[in-house]
């Protein structure tokens, strides 16, 4: 489903649709189900350095759906706070989301392209094909950059992000 979805964005190369894209597919990965329920139990696993029990936290408080008991602001804060830790503790899909959230919510594109980066140098894939899309259409503060942008896309499609190998391809 999210290949579909990504597809259609990139045809239109909607920048800020792709970000909450990524956001989307960082948030289904997580498979957050019973959430509510189990809230405590991701915060208590974070708080041991379980790495995606971090990602899954700020998740939630990214979620709006969940932030009955929190306003918008505080959510926010409690999400970059377990997302942060995420990306500490070296979970690449925390660092891509908190980038995300940086770029959309924030527009603060400096630290988004530092957790960008980062989530690349951990080998996430998603990160690395984020990077990639960045330097071809020299969004959120990066320069086109064609060389970079094909370096990118080729880490990405090892790593196993698909569309990546497309990309790079088509360049």
């Amino acid at each position: 489903m999210f290949d579909i979805i990504k597809a259609h964005l990139i045809k239109r190369k909607t920048m800020k649709k792709i970000v909450l894209a990524v956001v989307v597919a960082g948030l289904c990965s997580l498979n957050l189900a019973g959430a509510d329920e189990d809230i405590a139990k991701f915060e208590a696993g974070c708080n041991a350095s379980i790495a995606t029990d971090c990602t899954r936290a700020g998740a939630y408080y990214s979620d709006k759906s969940s932030r009955s008991k929190n306003t918008d602001k505080q959510a926010r804060e409690i999400s970059v706070k377990f997302l942060d830790k995420a990306c500490e503790l070296k979970d690449g899909n925390g660092c891509l989301i908190l980038a995300a959230t940086y770029e959309a919510i924030f527009g603060d594109n400096k630290k988004a392209k530092f957790y960008i980066e980062k989530s690349c140098d951990l080998d996430y894939g998603s990160g690395c094909e984020m990077l990639g899309l960045r330097y071809e259409n020299g969004t959120y503060g990066f320069e086109v950059d064609k060389k970079k942008a094909k370096y990118f896309y080729k880490k990405a499609c090892k790593l196993g992000a698909k569309w990546s190998c497309k990309y790079e391809q088509a360049l």
